[in-house]
């Protein structure tokens, strides 16, 4: 006979079988000639399952810690189990650390006796881990910086506006493309307007990364109005040279 605690708590009637699953992450693939073939995978955390009975009532078979105790009691002190919980097998060697993942509750009849069912999960530690690059053979240079030495700042350029100038036009003249849009607007045009007048001395920072939705919207906006613009030129160029054939 064997007894099965749950953290502290002693279950009564002991199940009278104990359902330990481990499967693996394995994958099977088909190959070209149909054939498939299985790759093992790594072990995957046991799901330990099985079914108990709470007493009601007094039975010469249950055993308690300090007297008999309802299956309420029982329910409760579970119920209350939060996070990691000890399951601990005496008479079969089983002492795990697990969660409780699922729970289903009947009742029998006549006696109103509890029939329990539950499955628990084994638990693994998990954490981060400190590395040592003095031990990998990494060379780490340093840099001092004097306390008396101002840091590096990096300043931003300037920029004189010409005719015909675009927000578009100067993102792509001193960025090499668009992406810079957003900055430019940000930094200098509190009308939001993308249109600029002549001789209007503009601030450039520093590159930024294109990862924000603005940036790509204006982006993707910037390549409708050129295809739009190369369309507007060549339905113009077709006109002009159905005009000269008319003549």
């Amino acid at each position: 006979m064997y007894k099965v605690y749950l953290d502290e708590v002693l279950l009564p009637v002991a199940p009278p079988a104990i359902d330990i699953k481990i499967g693996r992450n394995g994958k099977t693939y088909q190959l070209i000639s149909g054939k498939e073939v299985s790759v093992p995978g790594k072990e995957k955390l046991a799901e330990i399952s099985f079914t108990f009975l709470l007493p009601r009532q007094e039975y010469s078979f249950a055993v308690y810690d300090s007297g008999f105790k309802p299956a309420e009691y029982f329910l409760d002190k579970i119920g209350k189990m939060k996070g990691v919980v000890g399951l601990k097998v005496i008479g079969m060697g089983i002492n795990r650390r697990v969660t409780i993942e699922d729970m289903t509750i009947k009742e029998a009849a006549g006696s109103g006796d509890l029939s329990v069912k539950i499955t628990l999960r084994e638990f693994a530690e998990y954490g981060s881990v400190s590395v040592d690059v003095s031990t990998l053979g990494v060379v780490v240079k340093k840099r001092q910086l004097s306390s008396r030495a101002p840091l590096p700042v990096d300043k931003p350029k300037t920029y004189t506006t010409k005719a015909g100038d675009t927000v578009w036009s100067v993102s792509k003249k001193n960025y090499g493309d668009e992406s810079q849009m957003r900055e430019i607007v940000k930094s200098n045009l509190k009308d939001r307007k993308t249109d600029l007048r002549p001789d209007k001395r503009l601030i450039l920072h520093k590159r930024a990364e294109p990862d924000t939705l603005m940036s790509k919207v204006l982006m993707v906006a910037a390549e409708k109005m050129r295809a739009l613009q190369g369309a507007g030129a060549k339905r113009v160029s077709k006109y002009a040279k159905l005009k000269g054939h008319m003549r």
